[in-house]
């Protein structure tokens, strides 16, 4: 027996559910459409144009992924000043800090390394690379731990005119329950570490 699955996107609905969340946010917030793992099996290719119109930033796990999402935009038709950025959130591997140059692509880092990989490849075209730091409050699956490790990372912007921190964050555990204790201990380490 074979069922058949099928997605439909309204692209009418979907940018009204971002105009409500741009409301709820404010004037002031930008927003970041994830599309990663292509768009949550909705489609990238379709879901990203549409969000496009509406948001600063599209989410992305990879190199890839991002240079697949800039393929989609033009494809649909948005010139590359008018897309939004695209951030790679799952960090950066050797081989993507090329593609994340070249598709101006935004990588989330936590190594000393991922920042070499970029300063190298920004080096070689003459462009400083914007990176976003992630650092480790307890979810423990990717980032800069709050101490030395962060120290290596905020040191290396002092050495090389190639990488740009333009972005700080970190990945609550539990965000989705209300009051949650883990969450409100992640936010005072997080602020510690801003401090």
């Amino acid at each position: 027996m074979c069922l058949k699955h099928w997605i439909e996107v309204s692209e009418e609905r979907l940018a009204a559910n971002l105009a409500a969340l741009k409301r709820t946010a404010g004037a002031d917030a930008s927003l970041l459409a994830v599309v990663k793992a292509n768009a949550y099996g909705h489609g990238a290719a379709v879901c990203a144009p549409v969000l496009a119109r509406a948001v600063t930033w599209l989410g992305v796990t990879d190199a890839a992924e991002g240079a697949a999402v800039r393929m989609a935009l033009a494809g649909a038709g948005i010139m590359r000043e008018d897309q939004p950025r695209i951030l790679m959130m799952s960090g950066l591997l050797e081989e993507e800090a090329k593609i994340a140059v070249e598709h101006g692509l935004t990588p989330v880092v936590w190594q000393t390394a991922q920042m070499e990989w970029l300063r190298d490849a920004g080096e070689r075209v003459g462009r400083r690379l914007p990176v976003h730091v992630e650092i480790d409050t307890g979810m423990s699956r990717q980032g800069a731990a709050v101490g030395a490790e962060l120290e290596a990372v905020l040191r290396f912007f002092n050495t090389s005119m190639w990488v740009e921190m333009e972005g700080v964050l970190t990945h609550f555990a539990s965000a989705e329950v209300a009051g949650s204790a883990q969450t409100e201990e992640q936010q005072l380490k997080f602020e510690q570490a801003l401090e």
